[in-house]
């Protein structure tokens, strides 16, 4: 199973407690309900390890370490998380210009 660690992913995850039972299943990727660029996953605490959290999405067969700064203090072994990420486009856009336009003076000044 492939392991990611949170240091190499550049997102913010919101992780949620209070999942009604009904919901509890490891679902893949949810609905789109209010943003585009927002995900919600579905995930469980599958074991502690130190100052890390394993976390599995099961039906994307992907495991998660995750500091346990980012765990919510009552979640431990079987806890159910909510992982929400978003894709923050419009930052991503403003610094994507503001490189374009240094590579542009850098290039103006090297001719």
């Amino acid at each position: 199973m492939p392991r990611i660690t949170t240091c190499a992913v550049a997102v913010v995850i919101l992780l949620v407690l209070g999942i009604p039972a009904a919901t509890m299943t490891m679902s893949p990727v949810q609905a789109h309900d209010t943003c585009p660029e927002t995900i919600r996953l579905t995930a469980v605490i599958d074991r502690l390890e130190g100052e890390m959290a394993v976390v599995m999405l099961a039906e994307q067969q992907l495991q998660l370490d995750v500091p346990d700064e980012f765990i919510p203090a009552a979640a431990d072994e079987g806890t159910i998380l909510r992982i929400q990420i978003t894709a923050d486009l419009q930052q991503t856009e403003a610094i994507r210009r503001r490189q374009k336009q240094r590579l542009e003076r850098l290039l103006r000044s090297s001719q």
